[in-house]
Formats: C-alpha cells, sequence, structure tokens
C-alpha cells in the first residue's frame, strides 16, 4: 500500500485515485496490485494526453486570433 501511496500520490500525482482505489480495497494482493498499476499507468497516460490536446488547441485558437 506504501508503494501505490508513493506512485500515486508522488510520481504521478493522482492523489483522488489512490484515495478512492483504498477505500475500495480491503487488502491488497498480487492480482489486485497489478489491476492497480494498470489502472494508474491509464490514468497518468490519459493525463499526458490531454495536457498534449490542450496545449494544441490553446495553440489553434492563439493562431486563430492572429488571422
Amino acid at each position: 500500500m506504501d508503494y501505490l501511496e508513493d506512485l500515486l500520490c508522488n510520481r504521478i500525482h493522482l492523489r483522488r485515485l489512490f484515495f478512492k482505489i483504498k477505500s475500495q480495497y480491503v487488502c491488497i494482493d498480487h492480482q489486485n496490485t497489478l489491476k492497480l498499476l494498470i489502472r494508474a499507468k491509464l490514468c497518468g497516460q490519459l493525463r499526458e494526453d490531454m495536457t498534449l490536446i490542450l496545449c494544441k488547441y490553446l495553440d489553434f485558437m492563439e493562431e486563430l486570433k492572429q488571422i
């Protein structure tokens, strides 16, 4: 549980996801840990993708203002 907390809260900055996982799983075993890590990886990737999309959108809107 400490490893998941460090990974999700400190490295990936998904504090809400960690607390949601913590409340849903009373016991963390090997299978649950793998599921949680995959879920965390997907959430981290989605966050990065959304940041890139937002940046491209802002760049596009800035170009439109210049036209």
